[in-house]
Order: structure tokens, then sequence, then C-alpha cells
């Protein structure tokens, strides 16, 4: 039976439905959620919303509860069902407040399994997604809802995306037939849950009184585009703000393509080019401490994401060496990254990116990129700057670590700013002439920084790329796009 004809017949019976239409809630656990909206966390403002709304709705349509990225840190197959369709209202207040946001977004796999749980549950109803972000898990999640079918609807309510974020979801809700609300604070938040609660008692209503029942929304049956919704029409939302910075350098603007002329002038031929574009990473790689779990490629870009480690340790996971060396003459190394740190509610967490030149955990050279809670110079005046974010060049000799040059900051937000993340992008080169490294930073690719200079270190060094933090929570996903080795003159 096609799509078309499931829906038609759906229509034809004149009898009350028996089981009334699911309603199931999936609620976002990962580790954003702890994100603030108008001074509140993200996840303590759905907890108080939500419970307030479930309180509402009948005993013949009790909704259910599932959670995702509440468990583990970073595992893409954290899911779970906490209170089952039908449930108490006490008993799914009671699990809505209990779990604690820490760890990924596999909304593919989770939009799957809520398919899967109103199947079992008579086969029709509606699913409420609430999330602050796309999948992080690799999965298709525009995908996973298009196998909703006929009887089951998709309603998303997007919390503060960001624009690709957005993409993703009203492709979700597209598919799965329903609307997808855009709540960038709390009231458009309560305004989202106040529309989908009146459409869901709606409907149960419809099903319990015995009239005919149509599909939860009426472009489910044709599935093909999002429909606004009255709380919050998609011709009326404003365009997500874009990232602005608070010194004289141009940081709104995407770092153009490795490659690109300027950033390679006078260089000699390729050593060695990765653009992190297949689907394996390059077997001239080797991972120490390998956490496959927390690494990935996507869209040609090498995903680490931060674990507890620290370099002179030993312990940092997914620590990718080139393996092969320059041999004599000079060289020079470029990447670039992408990510956004937090030092966290209390100032005590650090995340840290970088490239190094490599020999072992006490001898090495760092460019490395990190946060700091707060920081004194002239961009905020008298007052410290918050959230700042950092490059600095590190010489690690016999493991004994020592700052070369003056560290640049290439992010941050004012002292008024209650932000608790800042993003960045940076461009990254090492280079050896002769027995001199010397390391920069760019923000566009056509402006290099001179971060510092160290003569006279060994040259038995490797390109490397890694990703840590000091703590589990908050954690930081890190994007490097390719990497370039190249010959330079002594």
């Amino acid at each position: 039976m096609t799509e078309a004809n499931a829906t038609t017949a759906s229509k034809q019976p004149d009898a009350p439905i028996a089981t009334p239409p699911a309603i199931l809630y999936v609620v976002d656990g990962s580790s954003s959620m702890w994100n603030k909206i108008d001074g509140t966390a993200k996840i303590t403002l759905v907890r108080e919303l939500l419970a307030h709304s479930v309180v509402n709705y009948p005993s013949t349509a009790k909704p259910g509860l599932i959670a995702f990225g509440h468990r583990i840190q970073a595992d893409c197959n954290d899911f779970e069902l906490l209170a089952p369709i039908g449930a108490p209202p006490a008993l799914f207040s009671k699990r809505l407040h209990a779990f604690t946001p820490k760890g990924r977004t596999p909304l593919a796999e989770v939009i799957k399994l809520a398919i899967e749980r109103i199947k079992a549950h008579g086969g029709r109803g509606t699913i409420v997604l609430i999330s602050d972000g796309r999948d992080n898990c690799s999965g298709d999640p525009c995908d996973a809802a298009a196998g909703s079918g006929s009887e089951i609807t998709i309603d998303v309510v997007g919390l503060h995306l960001r624009p690709a974020a957005v993409e993703q979801l009203r492709c979700v809700a597209e598919q799965g037939g329903g609307h997808y609300y855009a709540a960038d604070s709390k009231k458009t938040l309560q305004q989202a849950l106040n529309t989908i609660e009146q459409t869901l008692l709606a409907n149960v209503a419809t099903a319990v009184s015995g009239e005919k029942v149509a599909p939860s929304h009426p472009q489910h049956a044709a599935k093909a585009t999002v429909t606004p919704s009255p709380a919050t029409p998609l011709a009326t939302q404003p365009a997500a703000p874009a990232i602005t910075f608070q010194d004289q350098w141009d940081r709104d603007r995407e770092l153009p393509a490795l490659g690109d002329s300027a950033q390679h002038k006078g260089a000699k031929p390729t050593m060695f080019r990765d653009n992190f574009d297949g689907q394996l990473l390059s077997d001239a790689w080797q991972i120490i401490n390998p956490n496959l779990s927390t690494m990935r490629l996507e869209g040609g870009k090498l995903i680490l994401h931060t674990e507890p480690g620290a370099l002179p340790r030993g312990d940092v996971a997914n620590l990718l060496l080139l393996e092969r060396t320059a041999g004599e003459g000079g060289y020079r190394v470029t990447t670039s990254l992408k990510s956004e740190f937090s030092s966290g509610e209390d100032g005590k967490a650090q995340q840290q990116a970088g490239l190094l030149l490599y020999h072992d955990r006490r001898n090495y050279l760092g460019l490395v990129v990190e946060n700091v809670p707060h920081d004194s110079f002239g961009a905020c005046r008298s007052t410290p700057c918050r959230q700042v974010v950092r490059v600095r060049f590190t010489a690690m000799e016999r493991g004994r670590p020592r700052l070369i040059g003056k560290p640049l900051r290439i992010a941050w937000h004012p002292p008024q700013s209650r932000a608790l993340r800042t993003q960045f992008f940076v461009r990254l080169k090492l280079q050896r002439s002769g027995q001199i490294y010397t390391a920069y930073a760019s923000l566009g690719g056509n402006r290099w920084h001179r971060i510092g200079q160290l003569p006279f270190y060994r040259g038995d060094l490797v390109p490397a790329l890694y990703a840590s933090s000091n703590m589990d929570l908050p954690y930081a996903e890190v994007a490097f796009d390719a990497v370039w080795m190249h010959r330079v003159a002594r």
C-alpha cells in the first residue's frame, strides 16, 4: 500500500478509535543544554515549562519521555525511554528532572527509537523533539524522520539554534509532517509548548469523541513543506546574528580554504597534504591513545572531542602524529581550526587544541589555542574581558615548559556579557628555517601575526594535532580543516 493510500484508508472508519494518539516528548540531554537563554540554563527552562504543560493532559493521553546525551559524555548510543507513553504526570516530571545533560546529540538514532515506541503503542501519534543542536554522531535525522509514515507526526522545538542546526531541524519537521518552532527566549519557548499542547489535546479529544480522524497536521500526508506555527511564524523569525568581536580585526567571515595563493606564497612543493575529505583517516597518521568514539571525519573536517588529558602526562586522547619527518632543510606546517571554548560558570574549565612539532611528551613545540576566564587588555579598557580565547607558543624541553613570545588574543566577550562560550576560527603555522622555529597565527589568511620565535631546538620532530580539556564538562568539538606541509628555503 502506498503512503497516499494508507493516509486515505486511515480516514475511512467512522467508529471511535480505541487508543488515542500517542504523545512522546524527546528532550535533549547534551552538555550544551547548560547554556543559557534569558539568564537561565536551557534544560532548566525546558523542565519548568514542560512539566507545567504535561499536567494539563487528560488521563486518556499521558505523554512519554525520551532523553538523549544524558548518561555518558561521548556516546552516540546514549538515549533512553525514561517514562513510557501513558505515564502519570508525577513520574514524567520526576524523570524529566532527574537526568543531567552531559553528552552528545544522536538525533537520527533517537528519532528512530521514538518512532518505534509509537508504533508499538498503536502506531499513531506525535513526537515532540526539543533540542538545541544538530546531530553530531554522523547520523541523518532528516532521513530518520522520513520513516515516520503518515500516522506519526514530528514537531520540533529548536532552542536558540545556529543556522546550520536550524536547517537540519526544519528538515526533520518537514519530513515528519510537523511544525518547526524557534525558541530563542523563555517567552517563545512557552508559546511553542502551548501551541503544541493545544494541537495535541485537540487530536486526543477528536479521537476519543469518535469523530473522523485526519492526520495530526494536514500537511502530513504530502510531507512537502514546513508550515509556520502560530507561535513563531518562520517568515518573521530574525536571522541568526553574526558573531561580532571587540577589536580591529575582521573576524566575521569564515577562513578561506587552505591552499590559497596568499597562504603559501613563496612556498616550495608540497611535502604532505590531507584535506580530511575521505571516510577514513589517512594511514600517514598515527593515533596515540585512540578513542574513536570522540573522533570523526565529517564534511571535509577532522573533528576531535576534548577529553580530560594533558600533553606532559602523555594521556591526551587521539593525539595524531604525522608519521614522517621533514628531514634536512626548512619546512612549514599549516592548519586551521574552529570551535567554541568555555570556562564554565565557575571559571575553572579550560579547553585546548593546536598544532605541534612533537618528539615525545617531554619534548615538543606547541602552537596552542586555549581559553582563560578573564584577561586584562586594551579592548575591554580597565575591566578584564571574559571568556578569552588566545594562541600561545610553548616549548617543552626535557619536561620543562617555556613560553615563547607573547600570547595573541583572538576572541573574547566584553565584561558585561553573560555568554558562557566563545566561538573562534584561526589558522596556525609552525615554520622551521635552519635551526630557528617560528610560530604564526592568522584570522583571515592574509595577515599573519608572529607569536614567537625559538632558535636552536632539536630537529627530530613530527607534526601533530590534538584537543584536550582539564575536566569532563564543559567540553568542545574542535574542527580541523586541511593540514599542509611545504618545503621552504633555509
